[in-house]
């Protein structure tokens, strides 16, 4: 783009913007081109910190809301602040791992027993989520009403019918819910552990040619 004499004005927004971006690159983008291990790990690094960043948002996010709101929701939240933080830990559990697993990537290391040990632990965290959600299913469908719905309705049998019926249908949502994501943990665990076993071989077969070598 070619500027006028009177333009006084050499850096404009669409120039300045790139310039910043390219500027916070590390120096192995340049030199070590786009697909070199450690500048993967830079983005996987980051990756790992948003997820927590947003994970301590979400989580904290819903504890501050239940203990600031008379809402029916925060009361359901509140009943659920045991099963929400343990969820949290597990979580944390398993970024923890991917953590460790992105370390190794950056050492050029990553068939190696560790990362094979880290993605057994993460399918191992991954199955104590599925069957705290399947737990949480099944108590959630036996009681006999759903906190989000309120309990108290005018006089009137109709009425109550209806709520009682509200609750049913929220219990059954709830069950869905919880066993929709003790399925996807399951998926979760056995894509883990693969990898782990997987890695492992790997592993082991680089040993045998680095012996005959």
């Amino acid at each position: 783009m070619l500027l006028s004499k009177n333009d006084k004005s050499f850096l404009t927004i669409d120039m300045v913007f790139p310039i910043i971006v390219l500027g916070l690159l590390p120096w192995d983008f340049y030199f070590g081109g786009f697909m070199k291990q450690k500048v993967i790990t830079y983005y996987l690094r980051g990756v790992c910190i948003a997820l927590a960043l947003l994970g301590l948002l979400f989580f904290g996010g819903f504890t501050i809301y239940a203990f600031n709101s008379d809402s029916a929701l925060a009361g359901y939240v509140k009943n659920s602040l045991v099963f929400l933080w343990v969820n949290a830990l597990l979580c944390y559990a398993i970024l923890f791992q991917f953590w460790k697993v992105v370390i190794e990537i950056g050492r050029d290391n990553s068939f190696s027993k560790e990362n094979a040990s880290s993605f057994k632990k993460m399918g191992f965290f991954a199955g104590l989520m599925s069957i705290q959600y399947v737990i949480r299913g099944i108590t959630s469908f036996f009681k006999k009403g759903s906190s989000l719905v309120h309990t108290r309705v005018p006089h009137g049998e109709a009425l109550l019918e209806e709520a009682s019926s509200l609750a049913s249908g929220s219990n059954a949502v709830e069950l869905l819910y919880a066993f929709g994501m003790a399925v996807i943990m399951v998926l979760f665990l056995i894509i883990c552990f693969a990898l782990s076993k997987l890695i492992l071989n790997a592993y082991e077969l680089k040993q045998e040619n680095d012996l005959t070598i």
